[in-house]
């Protein structure tokens, strides 16, 4: 006597296989809404244009009919990485701190889209391991002082008059 196709021999593969399937369904649909909360906010970005600092701060200039696309184009490569925070946030968040090591050594000063660094810290918390939680931390204080001091540098390079007053001492330094 033959079997039939649905038969209990064929149920623990057909379970597996419908197991599969929602399992992908579910890594597509979170995949798409991270894709469209990133182009929604990437549009966002585009809105406001410079940022909250001024371009004169960078240490790459650009001309100026081309700032707006080089901020955009830093705003894009900023929010790139959240469309995997969710499916693979180690990937994720490596991929976000070479931007910003990037945009530190080359791009503007400051954008909107550096926003994004408070999501890709929230989304290592959450959706990294245990044991990285501890090095995300670590890193996002590093990353605070080395903003910090970069952006100060930047701003005091660019608005200090050197033909006036020749090298700055150290009170203007402080």
């Amino acid at each position: 006597m033959t079997k039939h196709p649905a038969t209990s021999a064929h149920m623990p593969h057909a379970a597996t296989l419908l197991q599969r399937i929602r399992q992908w369904d579910s890594w597509n649909r979170r995949f798409a809404v991270d894709c469209l909360v990133a182009a929604l906010l990437c549009g966002i970005w585009s809105l406001f244009g410079a940022g909250f600092m001024d371009a004169q701060y960078a240490f790459v200039r650009v001309p100026d009919p081309w700032m707006p696309l080089w901020n955009q184009a830093w705003s894009v490569a900023l929010t790139l990485p959240y469309i995997l925070h969710r499916i693979r946030p180690t990937i994720a968040v490596r991929w976000f701190l070479v931007t910003v090591v990037a945009q530190l050594i080359v791009g503007p000063g400051m954008l909107m889209a550096d926003f994004m660094a408070a999501v890709m810290l929230y989304a290592g918390l959450v959706y990294g391991t245990r044991t990285q939680v501890r090095r995300y931390l670590v890193t996002a204080v590093v990353f605070d002082v080395l903003v910090s001091v970069v952006s100060a540098a930047r701003q005091f390079v660019v608005s200090y008059d050197w033909t006036r007053y020749g090298a700055p001492t150290m009170h203007q330094l402080l």
